[in-house]
């Protein structure tokens, strides 16, 4: 039982006798005045302060004598001697009220000056209860929130940050969900994503870490334009250290994409099953899809094999199913008699098959298939984001985490590797960014010319005009992969993909696009979405606001093609006109280029994007 009543503002303002019984306060005035004595503590508040607070915009004639009657009130609900009168203004009691924001402060300042770690860890978890929502809810003063709720809300994450770093030693497991959430919550705050990647680290669980490491990084990147601080680098660090967490003979690694979509075509087979592969351009779609249709083919489990049809030069409405159609046909050897979709449906019906429709960019190539007769199957492989039709089961292929990124290109090596630098890491990071074309072009590189030595692959990997031609291999080709969606593009799109390629911005809005480009924001986002569809631009949103991303690879092709297409005149003015937007709109991003710069240069945080 406490000795003394509390006045609790960390979270919904409440007050609790000696007994712990909660007493109300429901006018909403003498809960500001409360709120307002509480967190002035033993300095008191000036009579002017609580009618400044009371009645913000202009006082009434009685304004002096309504607070008197506040406070006589407050004083018949808490007792006579709980407020006291100072000149000028009153004070709260702290002999008889107790205030939570001063026994979450008492409670740190202990935790911190404790040398029993365990002791630590009880006193920050006991000021972290103390936090019970957002401070002052059910206080309504605008005032009182802008002078104390950011100072309170800084107060918990201190508390946090302390629990945290002593859970971590005692149980990581435990500090991983709420920082888990404490991120999402900040998602600016370097030092609990430090946090966050510490528990993962030292929870065994180091893929995770790097992959969180790799979101901070790039939300800092988008929302900020910096580079992570020291302490996230790092934490960074100490998971690359840490050594791979042990796996079970039931715990073999990831499912490859290939598994879990044979075995949904087969579970789904009864009453035809009709599945979308989605993912960027070089993602490894097709090896997974081209990987099923084998193992399809060997265990003879369709009545006819498996027909693979390249979408992309078909039309991007309705005639193009009845198109589509005709080619599935042509490989099964049948000529339509009629209606070639009428024609497919009951050859499909009558010897199921798996189709897989390739290269898809547009739903109308595709939807006039659905729904997939009993026994058929149907794949269809977009780099679009929401394939369209809820018959289809999405299968969303994503970039490999950072861990098998460094583990993959060690390996390459015939002779065993020192650490690679940070630098290094940084920059396989920023620019392969876990594209699985990219790291296995570049691992057979690194297997065919053991002479490349680590410097020399970073080396090419920062220069934009080298980096394409490093990534061409025996059998990968990922200058021909990132081709392969911009020669399907309108000429418009084309055009608009080449110049923004010159945008060295980690990211951009439509509202600079525009400006670049030269067109209207309605036109400018309707090439965008054409760009986005083909997946060699990403999109996101930031709140609600849309923003854009080229990634580094396929910026390496625009300005490669843009060299021997676009007049250089043309290129320099659609980046003074981007600069122009940006520099209208100074909360864009942090730090807007200079002219005589390229972006990248001007921002001083990106050296590996200097063109």
């Amino acid at each position: 039982m406490p000795t003394r009543a509390i006045i609790e503002l960390l979270g919904v303002f409440r007050l609790t006798d000696e007994d712990g019984v909660v007493v109300p306060v429901p006018q909403a005035q003498q809960r500001i005045v409360l709120a307002m004595l509480a967190s002035a503590e033993e300095q008191g508040v000036a009579s002017d302060g609580l009618l400044d607070a009371l009645w913000p915009q202009e006082l009434p004639r009685s304004a002096r004598k309504t607070l008197h009657g506040y406070i006589a009130r407050l004083r018949r609900l808490l007792g006579a001697d709980s407020i006291l009168t100072r000149p000028g203004g009153y004070v709260l009691n702290l002999e008889r009220y107790e205030v939570d924001v001063r026994l979450a402060r008492a409670r740190i300042d202990a935790g911190r000056r404790s040398a029993d770690p365990d002791e630590r860890l009880r006193l920050f978890t006991r000021a972290l209860d103390l936090f019970r929502g957002e401070p002052l809810e059910d206080v309504p003063s605008e005032a009182l929130h802008q002078a104390h709720a950011q100072v309170l809300g800084d107060l918990r994450l201190l508390a946090l940050e302390y629990w945290a770093r002593e859970q971590i030693r005692a149980d990581p497991a435990a500090a991983v969900g709420p920082l888990r959430e404490a991120s999402a919550e900040r998602p600016h705050q370097e030092s609990l994503w430090a946090l966050f990647v510490e528990a993962l680290t030292a929870s065994g669980r180091r893929a995770e870490a790097l992959d969180c490491y790799r979101r901070a990084r790039r939300l800092l990147l988008d929302d900020l334009g910096i580079e992570p601080g020291p302490a996230l680098r790092q934490a960074q660090e100490n998971a690359l250290a840490a050594h791979p967490e042990p796996r079970s003979g039931a715990d073999e690694g990831p499912v490859r994409p290939e598994t879990l979509i044979t075995a949904s075509l087969t579970r789904r087979r009864a009453e035809g099953a009709a599945i979308a592969v989605v993912g960027p351009p070089g993602i490894g779609k097709s090896w997974a899809v081209n990987a099923v249709v084998h193992e399809v083919r060997r265990s003879g489990a369709a009545g006819r094999p498996p027909v693979t049809v390249h979408a992309r030069n078909a039309e991007q409405d309705d005639r193009s199913a009845q198109e589509i159609a005709v080619r599935v046909l042509g490989a099964w050897g049948v000529e339509p008699g009629g209606e070639p979709l009428d024609d497919l449906r009951a050859e499909w019906a009558r010897s199921p098959a798996l189709v897989v429709l390739d290269d898809v960019t547009h739903p109308a190539q595709y939807e006039g298939l659905l729904p997939v007769p009993p026994g058929g199957g149907l794949i269809v492989c977009t780099t679009m984001s929401r394939p369209a039709g809820r018959q289809l089961e999405v299968f969303e292929l994503r970039p490999y985490p950072l861990e098998q990124v460094l583990d993959l290109l060690i390996r390459a090596r015939a002779q065993p590797s020192p650490g690679l630098a940070e630098s290094a890491v940084r920059v396989f990071d920023a620019v392969l960014e876990g594209l699985p074309a990219a790291v296995h072009a570049l691992v057979e590189r690194i297997t065919d010319e053991p002479d490349l030595t680590w410097d020399e692959i970073v080396a090419l990997l920062r220069d934009p005009r080298r980096r394409l031609d490093l990534l061409t291999s025996r059998s990968i080709d990922v200058r021909a992969r990132l081709r392969a969606p911009y020669g399907r593009l309108q000429d418009p799109a084309r055009r608009a993909f080449r110049l923004l390629g010159w945008l060295d911005a980690h990211s951009f809005t439509d509202t600079v696009a525009s400006a670049a480009l030269d067109l209207s924001g309605s036109e400018t986002r309707g090439l965008l979405a054409e760009l986005a569809r083909s997946g060699l631009v990403r999109a996101d949103f930031r709140g609600d606001e849309r923003r854009y991303r080229i990634p580094q690879l396929a910026r390496s092709l625009a300005r490669e093609i843009s060299d021997y297409t676009d007049d250089r005149t043309l290129r320099d003015a659609a980046v003074r006109r981007a600069l122009r937007a940006w520099q209208s709109n100074p909360f864009a991003l942090p730090a807007p280029p200079t002219a005589s710069q390229p972006w990248g240069e001007s921002r001083g945080t990106r050296p590996l994007m200097l063109p």
